[in-house]
């Protein structure tokens, strides 16, 4: 693939690039980070190899056998919800989406938060 005005970045230069400017973490976010899955967990191993925390920023709609593997190295997630009423959620993100039914995935023992702090605004 040619990229004229884009340079193809390794993942070890990413992780090498964190490790020189003394990064603890690296976030993938700006885009929705399971549309380059592959991509970052080949960075992700790396980052865990050095010690470097792998943050995810991400809508939540990710299949439980993507989670299942990607969970090794994922330290911390933010889960972006769009919407709190049931209606205006269904709305932005069409089908039967429901709020609630978006977030059982991430924070079921094999989800996301699988044995971790899972924090929902509004709740107790």
């Amino acid at each position: 693939m040619n990229l004229p005005d884009r340079k193809r970045v390794q993942p070890e230069a990413i992780v090498e690039a964190a490790i020189a400017t003394g990064s603890q973490s690296i976030a993938y976010t700006y885009t929705e980070p399971t549309i380059f899955f592959e991509y970052g967990l080949d960075v992700s191993k790396l980052a865990h190899d050095a010690g470097i925390k792998n943050v995810y920023v991400t809508n939540g709609f990710m299949t439980a056998e993507m989670i299942d593997l990607y969970h090794p190295w994922l330290d911390a997630a933010n889960v972006d919800i769009k919407a709190f009423r049931d209606e205006t959620f269904r709305k932005l993100m069409g089908g039967g989406w429901t709020c609630a039914g978006k977030l059982p995935p991430i924070e079921s023992g094999r989800g996301l938060a699988g044995g971790h702090h899972a924090d929902r605004p509004g709740r107790e």
